[in-house]
């Protein structure tokens, strides 16, 4: 059986400090898997793993609700297979397009050593093309297009969630928020609340809800209108 660890030696593992550890718990990210009799809690391997996963994933650019989102896919008996496939591939666009930044942003530091190594002056940054998203450069921009789906596992929603991941762009960040389930930091509770929203499905874009799904039905046309599906 694996060596479980205490909130201090797991801190030290992962070289985060215990205080960071705590947050997480907060969050329900991770949590002790037992406690000794003296009260102290416990961390298995899979806490460990978990806690690699969060930090490594916050390396990356994701947000704690985005880690969130990740931790909770799978396929469980609470957890119907479809609507795992469908929040899976909406996170599987996000990677994909963050993949694509950085392979781009690779490619301007790989231009800017040949620049040095040629001894050629840089009149102009070697980003500028790969922030603006100008032909010959990444189509990374200043401002991702934020598309986030508010359901509450109804068949209604899940036709909405198929329709947004069916229709979304390589520039728009999805997230799908289950009003069912609880919320990392009960944000997507305060969200539907600052949004006005009173029924599902949902969508807003950019922080705007959709009048289409203020009083009409979403369709395709009219989530392509409001730009998603758009680059």
């Amino acid at each position: 059986m694996a060596a479980e660890h205490t909130i201090g030696r797991l801190a030290k593992a992962v070289g985060v400090n215990v205080q960071t550890v705590r947050y997480y718990e907060r969050l329900n990210l991770l949590g002790p898997t037992a406690r000794k009799p003296s009260g102290y809690r416990l961390y298995g391997p899979d806490e460990e793993r978990r806690l690699r996963f969060i930090k490594n994933a916050q390396a990356l650019g994701f947000t704690l609700h985005e880690i969130a989102e990740l931790l909770n896919l799978r396929v469980s008996s609470a957890a119907r297979c479809g609507d795992v496939q469908q929040r899976a591939h909406a996170k599987l666009k996000q990677v994909e397009a963050k993949v694509r930044d950085l392979q781009d942003l690779a490619k301007a530091l790989r231009g800017l050593i040949r620049t040095c190594q040629a001894g050629q002056p840089t009149d102009r940054c070697p980003f500028c093309r790969v922030w603006r998203g100008k032909k010959g450069g990444s189509t990374m921009t200043t401002e991702t297009r934020r598309v986030e789906v508010f359901t509450a596992g109804c068949p209604i929603c899940a036709d909405a969630v198929r329709l947004v991941t069916s229709l979304v762009c390589p520039g728009c960040a999805v997230q799908v928020h289950d009003l069912r389930e609880r919320c990392a930091t009960n944000e997507c509770r305060e969200k539907a609340r600052q949004y006005g929203i009173t029924a599902v499905p949902a969508i807003a874009v950019n922080g705007e809800l959709l009048d289409c799904c203020r009083r009409e039905r979403i369709t395709a046309q009219r989530l392509t209108a409001a730009g998603i599906g758009q680059a």
